[in-house]
C-alpha cells in the first residue's frame, strides 16, 4: 500500500491524518514537494503539511465547501503540526495567507511570547500535565514515568526552542496519538 520511502511515508501521513486519497493527477504535484522537502531536510509530515497547503490554495473561490476543505484541513494539520520539522509560526503564515485568498480570515496562531519556561525539563514537566489532562491513559505513572519518557523529545525540543506554548502542543498530540502504533 505504502513504500518504504520519504514519499510512501508521506502518502501514509496524507491518509492517516488527512484522510486524503490521492488520485494518478496529484502525482507529479507530490513528487514535487517530495523532492522540495528531501532537499530541506524536513520530514514526512512537513511534506504531507505542504501539499495539503498546495491542495487549499488550489481551490478558486470562496464557497462553503472551499471553505468547510479548508477548515478541516487546517484543523488536521494543527492536529499534527507537532511532529513537522519546520516552525509552527511558518506554517501558520502559510495558513493564514490561504485563509486570506479565501477571504476567511487569519487563523489563529501558536502563542509564542513570554513562555515562563527557562529550561526544556519545566516546559517538558507542562507538556506531560497536560497531555495526560487531555488523554487520560496516557497519564503519569504512580513511580513518574510516562510514555512520553520513552519518544523521541527531538520534537518536543523544537517546539521548546521555538517558544511554543506546551498546552498548545500536548493538546493537537494527545488527541492524534494512538498508543497502539507507538513505536512502530
Amino acid at each position: 500500500m505504502f513504500g518504504f520511502g520519504f514519499k510512501g511515508k508521506t502518502k501514509k501521513v496524507l491518509q492517516e491524518h488527512f484522510q486524503y486519497s490521492l488520485g494518478a493527477i496529484h502525482s507529479p504535484v507530490l513528487s514535487g514537494i517530495v523532492s522540495q522537502a528531501k532537499m530541506t531536510g524536513v520530514n514526512e509530515y512537513d511534506a504531507a503539511i505542504m501539499f495539503m497547503t498546495t491542495m487549499m490554495n488550489s481551490l478558486s473561490g470562496h464557497d462553503p465547501r472551499t471553505e468547510d476543505f479548508i477548515n478541516t484541513h487546517v484543523e488536521n494539520i494543527k492536529r499534527i503540526i507537532h511532529l513537522a520539522n519546520s516552525p509552527p509560526q511558518d506554517i501558520y503564515q502559510i495558513i493564514d495567507l490561504i485563509k486570506s485568498n479565501h477571504e476567511m480570515g487569519e487563523e489563529q496562531s501558536v502563542e509564542t511570547e513570554d513562555l515562563e519556561y527557562d529550561t526544556f525539563e519545566e516546559w517538558l514537566e507542562a507538556f506531560r500535565i497536560k497531555f495526560a489532562e487531555v488523554n487520560p491513559r496516557l497519564a503519569v505513572s504512580s513511580d513518574n514515568t510516562s510514555l512520553i519518557d520513552f519518544m523521541d523529545h527531538e520534537p518536543l525540543r523544537n517546539a521548546f526552542t521555538d517558544k511554543v506554548s506546551p498546552e498548545v502542543v500536548a493538546t493537537g498530540f494527545a488527541q492524534s496519538f494512538d498508543p497502539r502504533t507507538f513505536g512502530n
